[in-house]
C-alpha cells in the first residue's frame, strides 16, 4: 500500500537526518584517529616526557623557578636515572637561591665583572639583594635550597662532565658565603638580623669588635653543621676554579683561587677558625 504523501515526506527526513548523523560520527572518528590533528594525542602529550621536559626548561628560561623545581621534581619521581632531569632539577634549586646555573656562562660572566674580584662580593651580590644584602630566615632558606641543588646532582650523576663541575662549583661557592653570612649573624646577634654579604659589609660588621669568635654564640648543632658544609665546599670551588678557568680569555679562575686562599690558606679545608681569620684580615 502507498504511504500517504505526509509519510514519505517523514520517512524521506528521517533518511537524511540519519545520514548526517553518521557522517558526523565519521567526521569525529576521523578527528579522534588523524595522524595529524589527534585530540587525544594532544591531551596525552601534555603528560609525555618531552612536553613536562619542554615545559620545564620554558620555566627555567622565564626564571619561574617555583614550577621548573615542580616539573623536573615530577619528572624525577618517574625518570630517576636520567641525568638531564637531575641537572634540571639542580638548575630550577639554585635559581631560587639566586645562583643562575642554568645560564652557566652568563653566570660566569656576572661573577668575572665583579668590581671586587676574588672577593666574597662575587656571590654575595648574586645572593643577596642588589646590595648583597641578606636576612636570617633567607640564609636558611637558601642553605636548604643549594643543599637540595646539590643533592640532585651527586646523588644522580657519578662522572659529571665539565659544565656539571662547574654547576657544583657554583653551588659550593654559595655555600661558602652562606656558611660565613650565618656565622656572623649569630655571632654578632644584630637587630634586624641582616648582613651585608660583602667585603665592605663584613668590615663594617666587625668595625668595634675586638674578638671574633664563632664558637661563643652558636649551638654545638649549628657549629658541627658549618664545619662539615666548609669542609665539603672547598673541593667544589677547586673544580670551579679550575675547569671555568680553561678558557684564557676567562680570569675567573684566578679570581676564584684567590678568594680561596684567602678562605683556606693552609689548603686543609676551610674551618671554623679559618673563616674567623678570613673576618679578621679583611
Amino acid at each position: 500500500m502507498a504511504l500517504p504523501c505526509c509519510d514519505r515526506s517523514k520517512n524521506r527526513l528521517f533518511h537524511v537526518f540519519h545520514r548526517v548523523g553518521i557522517l558526523l560520527c565519521i567526521g569525529m572518528a576521523c578527528l579522534v584517529v588523524s595522524c595529524d590533528g589527534n585530540l587525544l594525542e594532544g591531551v596525552s602529550d601534555d603528560d609525555s616526557y618531552e612536553a613536562k621536559m619542554e615545559k620545564g626548561l620554558m620555566a627555567l628560561d622565564d626564571e619561574d623557578y617555583d614550577k621548573a623545581v615542580e616539573l623536573f621534581a615530577d619528572l624525577r619521581s618517574d625518570y630517576s636515572n636520567k641525568e638531564e632531569v637531575c641537572v634540571y632539577l639542580s638548575n630550577a634549586y639554585a635559581g631560587m637561591t639566586g645562583i643562575d646555573t642554568f645560564n652557566l656562562l652568563e653566570t660566569i660572566s656576572d661573577l668575572d665583572d665583579t668590581d671586587n674580584e676574588g672577593s666574597i662580593d662575587m656571590i654575595g651580590l648574586l645572593l643577596g639583594d642588589a646590595e648583597g644584602v641578606i636576612d636570617q630566615p633567607a640564609v636558611d632558606s637558601k642553605m636548604g635550597l643549594l643543599s637540595l641543588a646539590q643533592s640532585a646532582i651527586e646523588t644522580c650523576i657519578d662522572s659529571p662532565d665539565t659544565d656539571e663541575r662547574v654547576q657544583v662549583g657554583l653551588l659550593g661557592l654559595g655555600d661558602a658565603a652562606l656558611i660565613i653570612a650565618d656565622l656572623v649573624l649569630a655571632d654578632l646577634d644584630s637587630d634586624p638580623p641582616v648582613i651585608k654579604l660583602t667585603e665592605e659589609g663584613l668590615k663594617a660588621a666587625y668595625e668595634n669588635v675586638d674578638d671574633i669568635d664563632f664558637d661563643g654564640d652558636i649551638s654545638d648543632e649549628d657549629l658541627a653543621a658549618a664545619q662539615r658544609q666548609s669542609g665539603r665546599y672547598s673541593r667544589r670551588c677547586r673544580c670551579l676554579g679550575r675547569d671555568a678557568g680553561a678558557d684564557e680569555e676567562n680570569d675567573l679562575s684566578e679570581s676564584l683561587n684567590e678568594f680561596l686562599m684567602e678562605l683556606d690558606p693552609d689548603g686543609n679545608g676551610v674551618d671554623i677558625p679559618d673563616l674567623e681569620n678570613y673576618i679578621a684580615n679583611l
